[in-house]
């Protein structure tokens, strides 16, 4: 090999090699931006240390209720930050209205990717094109 072509191959590894650091970074970054986003959610671990009581690395019953209750509690902090548009810390009928209708789109939107043909419709296919 000519010494031209050696010190270009040298070079463009050179240059390649000062590069790899920057396209690592930017990928971990589009990594990062595109990663689904992840609940604000208790480990299990964190879930046991709060609610076992008893320290038997399992919730009993009552354990359990206390669980139940605290996600209830903040389920409902949601509900009320997400619809309260008037900000007075209750839904009115207007704003209750606008949350079942919201479950509703919601429960819709799972229920078209279950059984059922994906349009939520219960029919079977060959019903579908008969008259009522």
């Amino acid at each position: 090999m000519s010494t031209w072509i050696r010190r270009f191959t040298l070079s463009a590894a050179l240059v390649s090699l000062s590069l790899l650091p920057a396209a690592l970074r930017a990928d971990g970054e589009d990594a990062k931006k595109s990663a689904p986003p992840t609940r604000n959610r208790p480990t299990r671990e964190e879930t046991l240390k709060k609610y076992d009581k008893d320290g038997d690395g399992k919730l009993n019953a009552e354990e359990r209720k206390g669980l139940i209750e605290d996600q209830r509690k903040l389920r409902e902090a949601e509900m009320l930050k997400r619809f309260d548009k008037n900000g007075d810390g209750k839904l009115s009928d207007e704003e209750r209205k606008a949350m079942q209708n919201a479950m509703k789109d919601r429960t819709k939107g799972k229920s078209a990717k279950g059984k059922g043909g994906g349009d939520g419709d219960d029919k079977k296919p060959d019903e579908k094109s008969k008259p009522n």
